[in-house]
Formats: C-alpha cells, sequence, structure tokens
C-alpha cells in the first residue's frame, strides 16, 4: 500500500511539475512572441513624442520627435526646446539628413541625437532571443496610458579570454570590470498595450546599473500634414556633425554681424559726407546772403545822403 501511495505521489510530483514547466516555456514564448511584435511594430509607427536628448556640450535638452513611416522612408523631425539658435530642428528625409536654424539649411553625415530615438526598436539578435529569460507584466501603466512591462534577462556570460593572455594580472582584472560594466545583463521594455510600440527601452549591467535608456513621454498618434517635414529653404553648406553645424552657424552669425557693422559704418560715412556737403553748401549761402545785405546797406546809405542833401 505504501508503494502504491509513493508511486501516485511521485506521479502527481512529475505531472505538476510538468504543468507548471510547460506554464513557463508558454509564459517565455508568449513574451518573446510580444517583443518581437513590439520591435516591428515600433518600426513602423507613426506619432508624436516629446522627450529628452543629450545635446551639445553633454548637455541635455527637452524636445519634440516627430516620427513618419511612409512607403517612400522614414520621415524624422527633432525640435529642440532652448537650444543655441533660435529656431533649430533637425529632419531625416529620403534625401538626406539636414539641420535647421536662423534660417540656414545644413546637410549633415549623421545626427545621433535624432537616430537615438529610434533606439527603442533596435534589432535584437536570435541568440539573445532563446537564451534570454522573460518577466511580463500585463498590468502596467506609463503615462496614463495601459502598458505591458517586459524584462529581458540575461545569464551571466563566461569571457573567452584568459588571465594567461593579459601581461598582468592588474590588466585582466580591469578588462573584466570594463565588460562587465558594458555588457547587458537586463533590458526592460514599456510596450503599450493597444499600438504595442516601445514607450521606453532602458538596459542594466550585472551590478544593476543603468547603462542606456530611451523614453518618449506624451506619445500622441497624429503627425502634422507632409509639408511639416520640407525644408524651408535650399541648403546653405555641408557638414559631418552636429559640432560642425554649430561652428559653421557661429561662424555665419559672426560674418552676419560683421557685415551688419559695416553696413551701418558705410551709412554713417554718407551721412558725415552728406552733413558735409550740407555745411559747405548752407555755408556759401549765408556767404552770399551777406554780401548781398552789405551791399543793400551800403547802396541804402548813399541814397540817403543824397536825399538829404537836396532837402
Amino acid at each position: 500500500m505504501m508503494k502504491f501511495l509513493c508511486k501516485v505521489w511521485l506521479s502527481s510530483v512529475l505531472v505538476i511539475s510538468s504543468g507548471i514547466a510547460l506554464f513557463a516555456a508558454g509564459e517565455e514564448l508568449e513574451a518573446s512572441a510580444l517583443l518581437r511584435e513590439a520591435l516591428e511594430a515600433s518600426s513602423k509607427a507613426s506619432f508624436t513624442a516629446e522627450t529628452m536628448v543629450r545635446y551639445y556640450s553633454a548637455t541635455t535638452r527637452k524636445c519634440t520627435f516627430y516620427r513618419n513611416y511612409t512607403n517612400d522612408g522614414i520621415l524624422l523631425r527633432l525640435d529642440i526646446e532652448k537650444g543655441l539658435f533660435r529656431d533649430e530642428y533637425y529632419l531625416n528625409k529620403p534625401s538626406g539628413q539636414f539641420g535647421v536654424a536662423k534660417g540656414y539649411v545644413g546637410r549633415m553625415a549623421e545626427i545621433p541625437l535624432l537616430w537615438t530615438l529610434e533606439l527603442t526598436h533596435y534589432a535584437i539578435s536570435p541568440e539573445e532571443f532563446e537564451t534570454a529569460t522573460y518577466i511580463l507584466e500585463t498590468d502596467h501603466y506609463y503615462n496614463g496610458r495601459n502598458c505591458y512591462k517586459l524584462t529581458m534577462q540575461f545569464s551571466k556570460q563566461r569571457s573567452l579570454i584568459s588571465p594567461e593572455e593579459f601581461p598582468a594580472p592588474e590588466l585582466y582584472t580591469q578588462f573584466r570590470k570594463a565588460m562587465r560594466d558594458k555588457a547587458v545583463s537586463r533590458r526592460i521594455f514599456i510596450i503599450d498595450r493597444d499600438k504595442l510600440v516601445i514607450y521606453s527601452r532602458k538596459h542594466y549591467n550585472s551590478a544593476g546599473k543603468e547603462i542606456f535608456a530611451v523614453e518618449l513621454g506624451n506619445v500622441k498618434f497624429s503627425l502634422p500634414n507632409s509639408e511639416f517635414f520640407e525644408l524651408p529653404a535650399s541648403e546653405s553648406f555641408f557638414v559631418p556633425w552636429p559640432e560642425n553645424f554649430y561652428n559653421k552657424l557661429n561662424e555665419l552669425q559672426e560674418k552676419q554681424a560683421g557685415h551688419w557693422w559695416e553696413s551701418i559704418k558705410q551709412f554713417l560715412r554718407r551721412l558725415s559726407v552728406a552733413d558735409i556737403l550740407f555745411h559747405s553748401v548752407f555755408s556759401y549761402i549765408l556767404a552770399i546772403l551777406g554780401i548781398a545785405l552789405l551791399i543793400g546797406i551800403f547802396i541804402f546809405k548813399f541814397f540817403r545822403k543824397r536825399c538829404q542833401g537836396k532837402e
């Protein structure tokens, strides 16, 4: 009897364990499939969002990000609030990438602050999808919207480089620390339940330190018309990076200031010449009037004496 009960107990444990394992595997597959769908949906989404970007000289600025997915390509626009220049924004179009400020348009080779916001849906390798474990929360809220919170966890990876390959143990320790600090151990995604668009993506290392983050706030799935992505003027110059764009704008601003100062000086010079001419002509007129007045006085006195002699 006891043997029979033991067999029943073992069978029950195996069945329950198998059920739990199958349930967990099902959750893993569900989370993995959801993340794949979210990456795809985000790459084809069109929306407007508010965000913060790493700006010039390592500062951050509040921005408005516009994304329009079309059959001809992706249209991107990033408006900078309180930037270095008036009306500063950046565009990506099928014809190229551009920076716009103070009425100037500069074609640019790369605009990292614009493309950083596209990293919400940066591709994940098939190997990572297969080896990761997942935690899926279905009742998460983000900026007032119903969302999923999906955590993608990775096990610790062994280094393929042995200590013997380093000339000193201290160098190997430094190398391991640098790799540990940079290697992604956990990714957390915030995904809209209806649109499956990724609003937030954060990476953490094995020590739990955040090493990467992109967040989109106040997302609206409506966009301005296509003219909003048009250039306001023809391109003025070409630069490789945003830093070169700022330098070029400063250079043009200084030239413009110099041009205005030259114009002012020319105007003052003309004014000075005109003033001299005016005073010269006025002096001649006064001289002529003075001579005429003297002649008139002389004639008046002459005729007055003659009249007095006749009396």
